[in-house]
């Protein structure tokens, strides 16, 4: 029986060695036929790896450059842009120094929303666009649009953050989004494929199916979390051995808690998150779950990719490469290094869908410094929130979402989560998720006044304990506002 056991454990290990030199060659095989098949791709791993070491006045003059490029296009293009720049007594000629940029009208939401067509560039098959949708904490759906000319800068762009968190950027990994039918999109694949011959046809399905099997992706749906799906989750990982975790801030957090309540293991080398604030309490929940570092990324449904932490964590360096950020106060102007403003977004890349100048409704502001990690790509602080995730006080005055979500960094180690909840302009109630119960009342005391403080005492502040906080679809919201207030929408 003994001679059995030790045959078998022989056996496992013995499997297990040759799949993970199977499942390397399989990567390497991929990763090389990715950068020979697309010459674009090859094009833009070759440019972002070299440019983010240049010096910053380099890469700040290889910005205007494509600042000036698109504008240009868009308005010789995009019938949406030639109408508002004309109404804006703007013209591309006008763009011969840095500040002019400022001279461009700020492109909105409700832009988007009500040209979307117009915002195409001219000669662009629509057939050949599919759609990308988000609702944002305004509640009011976006829809933008997305072309297959955005993936090889969007590889070339993951591949560097990997290798900044020593990733290799083709290795087995997890995600932890909300789901999305692709049935749409595989209807589409089919009929292009029927179009082709019958060879181009079936290498074509060759690769598809080399890419779904090689990257050995492990989907969770973030929308449909519960116990008994993170236990096969957890499971399905080790098997294909994934390497880093990618996902929504809020259903990381919840794999997090659920490694704390099963004391399971999980065995990432890096945990990615995306699409929400990473405050410091639920950063640390996180990385002692993990027993990994955990790397905060910034990018939107409208442009993709924006900004990352590296292996230093000092702040997120801005892709600005490939695209552009201007942080501004309600009044349009510049806002100094680590003072809060509007994000001002531009796609220096995407001359298909232009956006140009565009306020998503995010907060951030630029970091002093540079970084020591060797990467001269500027630095932003993190972004903390939408201009709408704020409580608001009958005098008119508002509290900043900015300064909400770090109310608890002080008890990182006590708080697993929490939400700021208003609903009336008299109770503000505040849900916590603690592993220890014991210092709740004296954080509640702490954090309590020193909100009476900022709120003049003018709203009640209702503390809770609680088992578990909704989330939107696994994001979390650290702040609700549930007053409906118009005008907010209307800054956003």
């Amino acid at each position: 029986m003994h001679l059995r056991r030790i045959i078998v454990k022989i056996f496992n290990q013995t499997e297990k060695f040759y799949f993970m030199i199977f499942v390397k060659l399989k990567q390497k095989l991929f990763y090389y036929t990715l950068l020979f098949s697309n010459y674009k791709i090859r094009s833009f791993i070759k440019d972002t790896n070299s440019i983010q070491y240049l010096p910053l006045s380099n890469i700040e003059q290889i910005n205007w450059e494509k600042r000036k490029r698109i504008v240009r296009h868009a308005y010789e293009n995009v019938v949406f842009y030639r109408k508002k720049f004309d109404e804006a007594g703007f013209h591309p000629d006008q763009l011969r120094s840095f500040d002019d940029f400022e001279r461009i009208p700020i492109l909105t939401r409700d832009e988007i929303r009500e040209n979307l067509n117009d915002l195409v560039a001219r000669g662009v098959d629509f057939s050949s666009l599919t759609k990308s949708g988000t609702g944002g904490s305004t509640g009011k759906p976006l829809m933008v649009f997305k072309h297959k000319e955005e993936i090889p800068l969007l590889v070339a762009l993951k591949m560097r953050m990997l290798k900044w968190w020593k990733i290799y950027p083709i290795s087995n990994h997890a995600t932890a989004f909300r789901i999305v039918s692709n049935e749409d999109n595989n209807q589409s694949e089919s009929k292009s494929l029927i179009k082709n011959n019958f060879i181009i046809a079936r290498i074509k399905q060759l690769k598809l199916k080399i890419q779904r099997d090689v990257e050995s992706v492990v989907h969770l749906d973030a929308s449909l979390m519960n116990r008994e799906l993170a236990y096969e989750f957890f499971l399905k990982t080790e098997r294909n051995h994934a390497k880093y975790l990618v996902g929504y801030v809020g259903a990381i957090n919840e794999l997090a808690n659920y490694i704390k309540e099963k004391k399971h293991k999980a065995n990432f080398q890096a945990i990615w998150t995306t699409a929400a604030p990473l405050s410091k309490s639920v950063r640390e929940n996180i990385e002692q779950s993990f027993g990994c570092p955990v790397y905060d990324q910034y990018g939107t449904i409208e442009v993709y990719y924006l900004a990352a932490e590296c292996s230093e964590k000092n702040g997120l360096h801005f892709f600005y490469d490939t695209r552009h950020v201007e942080f501004i106060d309600d009044n349009g102007r510049k806002t100094n290094p680590n003072v809060n403003g509007n994000v001002i977004l531009t796609d220096l890349e995407n001359y298909i869908f232009p956006i140009i100048r565009y306020k998503n409704g995010d907060i951030g502001s630029w970091k002093v410094g540079t970084c020591s990690c060797g990467v001269n790509l500027p630095l932003i602080n993190s972004i903390q929130g939408r201009i709408s995730d704020r409580i608001f006080l009958k005098d008119g005055s508002t509290v900043s979402g900015e300064y909400l979500t770090t109310i608890f960094d002080d008890y990182a180690n006590d708080i697993n989560e929490f939400q700021i909840v208003q609903s009336s302009y008299d109770l503000l109630e505040i849900k916590l998720i603690m592993p220890d119960i014991a210092r709740f009342d004296y954080i509640s005391k702490i954090v309590g006044e020193k909100l009476k403080q900022v709120t003049k005492n003018t709203i009640s502040i209702e503390f809770s304990l609680v088992k578990e906080i909704p989330h939107d679809k696994g994001k979390i919201r650290y702040i609700i506002n549930n007053l409906g207030n118009n005008w907010v929408d209307e800054v956003v």
